[in-house]
């Protein structure tokens, strides 16, 4: 029985007074820094044993906590309640179910939430723990069910990584004791594998991926009398995501909590470790630290005002003038007497300088909705535009598709939803597009500065055998480009656009399809702030994919020596970009691939215990 001794271990619990850290504020209006502060409490009932997922929207500008209840009553009911906070309104909000277990884990992998493992509402004896997958989209509103962990595990270490890859590290087996499988789900192909296995088993610890590190602290294993405060440091290989050098960290985890902990990504100090169970199998704890990783030390942010454990943690944040401002959120959890479970939603707020999102404006029709909100259609040929699953590159998923093939006659205006005017801005989309003999279909772009009140043309693209949109031979059947069959197309866009508009003109051709659609603020005699960056980062190249240059950004809150190397597929070295003494601040680097062949590249920033890898795409 999972659940065998809980009802005869009672704790009483003392009120812990809110931290009194000097805050340290850029403006006069809230958000105290170094403070707990309480938030909207979730609606009844809460739950222990279930899981948080931050979320951050691509703006900067809402955050939220998602939710997913685990066991509401201590015997193991599990009826699948799944909200979500609003950390910027402080409103929590009822969503779909999913299908209740106690004892599960989740991750993020973009706008997709995931749900692993865990014991079905009721059961009473770990043989029937599960390996049940579920995805959540937040583009959509919809769950999912897909195949199953090949090791049924509760409690996992759940983390996305990069662009598709799920990692679920330990957990509770069907044995009732900890197990040490590293499993590995790849959301595009939907499939699972293992993956270097962690040296001991473990379970109810904490997990977050930083960069292309893995941290996995605390935890019982092997055994559940077993209490640790290690913490287990994986490197992820890069050509082979399923290679794991494991290693144990020098630095140990300070504080007295020892499992039923979860931790996230968070602002300045890089991760954030809520609070977690005593070395006993059930209790409760106030711990709460925060940490770069590496050799740093651990730094408390405790006491949490109500002690708890097995609670939903995630973090959020928002940009204000120069700052980022992030919010740690741990809601519901654990209590020792009935419900089992704490309704209070509790807030630590931190900051870091962080220069303003970029004057950027993206789409990439990868949500299923199409239009994309906000987005219109227009004109009298009323099945010219629809979604397409292919992506440009062969990166991502989606993309917006101009039938010419079946549509003989007519224009159709895909307009763009309102976005920011900037003096002068560029309109940058991927395209691939090839005749059926020598038709001339056309994309005409046009602005607007007035919401779409008035549209000025701006440009008309040719298809035909030779013209700008052509990216592959005539073919009599269906187009459908490969990832080798696409390029850029770059626009000037008249002043102060804020709507632009891509009007399909049908010739009874071949399909066209455009992708990662942006409009960028190219207005210049701006004078740009300096501001030293709180912690080392490496961008992601831009653009990706590239041909045959593209530039990269590295961020130093430090003056030290710094490697920045390119590597092939292979991991053999084939460019190095960086090598020397750099001071602190941003720098930009220029890779010149001109000597290459197309393919998958990696490029690596290398300084003191800092390793971060990212990925790009040369296409000639």
């Amino acid at each position: 029985m999972y659940h065998s001794d809980f009802l005869h271990c009672p704790v009483m619990i003392k009120a812990v007074s809110f931290s009194s850290f000097t805050p340290v504020e850029q403006t006069p209006a809230g958000d105290y820094l170094g403070t707990w502060t309480a938030g909207a409490p979730i609606p009844s009932p809460g739950s222990n044993g279930g899981a948080g997922v931050g979320y951050t929207n691509a703006t900067n500008d809402t955050c939220w906590l998602y939710s997913v209840n685990g066991d509401i009553d201590g015997s193991g009911t599990a009826p699948g309640q799944f909200r979500r906070y609003n950390i910027i309104t402080n409103t929590w909000q009822a969503l779909p179910n999913y299908t209740g277990r106690a004892w599960t884990s989740a991750g993020r992998i973009g706008t997709n939430i995931y749900v692993v493992g865990g014991l079905p509402s009721g059961a009473s004896a770990w043989s029937a723990m599960t390996g049940t997958l579920q995805r959540y989209s937040i583009a959509t509103n919809l769950w999912t069910t897909l195949t199953s962990a090949p090791t049924p595990c509760g409690s996992s270490g759940v983390s996305g990584y990069q662009d598709s890859l799920l990692y679920a590290i330990g957990g509770q087996g069907t044995t009732g004791n900890p197990i040490n499988n590293v499993q590995l789900y790849n959301q595009t192909s939907g499939t699972w594998r293992a993956a270097t296995p962690l040296p001991i088993a473990r379970a109810n610890g904490w997990m977050v991926i930083k960069g292309d590190t893995i941290y996995y602290g605390c935890g019982v294993g092997p055994t559940t009398a077993t209490f640790n405060n290690n913490i287990y440091v994986g490197v992820i290989s890069q050509s082979d995501r399923a290679t794991i050098a494991w290693t144990v960290s020098g630095v140990t985890y300070p504080g007295t909590n020892r499992h039923r902990m979860d931790a996230t990504l968070f602002g300045c100090f890089g991760i954030y470790v809520g609070p977690g169970a005593t070395a006993t199998w059930w209790g409760t704890g106030n711990d709460s630290y925060t940490w770069h990783g590496g050799t740093s030390p651990m730094v408390s942010v405790g006491p949490i005002p109500s002690p708890t454990s097995d609670a939903h943690v995630g973090a959020g944040y928002f940009q204000r003038g120069s700052y980022r401002v992030w919010k740690a959120v741990v809601a519901t959890g654990l209590i020792m007497s009935p419900p089992y479970h704490i309704l209070n939603t509790q807030i630590y707020t931190d900051s870091c300088l962080f220069a303003p999102p970029l004057s950027e404006w993206c789409e990439g029709f990868t949500s299923v909705t199409f239009p994309p909100t906000g987005w219109a259609l227009t004109g009298t040929a009323t099945l010219l535009w629809l979604r397409a699953t292919v992506s440009a590159y062969g990166l991502g998923v989606g993309s917006a598709k101009a039938d010419f093939y079946n549509v003989s006659s007519g224009t159709r205006q895909l307009n763009s939803q309102t976005f920011t005017a900037w003096g002068v801005s560029q309109l940058r989309f991927a395209d691939a597009y090839c005749t059926y003999i020598n038709e001339n279909d056309q994309l005409q772009i046009q602005a607007s500065t007035n919401g779409g009140t008035t549209w000025t043309p701006v440009v008309t693209l040719n298809g035909g055998i030779s013209g700008e949109l052509v990216t592959a031979p005539p073919q009599t059947a269906a187009f459908t480009p490969t990832a080798n069959q696409w390029k850029w197309q770059t626009i000037t866009l008249p002043p102060n656009t804020n709507k632009v508009q891509f009007n399909a003109i049908t010739a009874y051709g071949n399909n066209l399809y455009i992708d990662s659609i942006c409009v960028k603020d190219i207005t210049g005699g701006i004078t740009p702030i300096t501001l030293t960056p709180n912690e080392y980062s490496l961008n992601q190249n831009y653009p990706n994919p590239f041909n045959p240059t593209t530039t990269i950004t590295y961020n130093m809150p430090k003056a030290g020596i710094v490697k920045i190397a390119v590597y092939d597929i292979l991991g053999r070295e084939v460019a190095t970009l960086v090598n020397g003494q750099i001071t602190a601040g941003s720098h930009d680097v220029i890779f010149d691939a001109a000597n290459l062949s197309s393919g998958v590249y990696f490029y690596k920033l290398v300084t003191g215990d800092i390793n971060i890898t990212k990925k790009m795409l040369l296409v000639k």
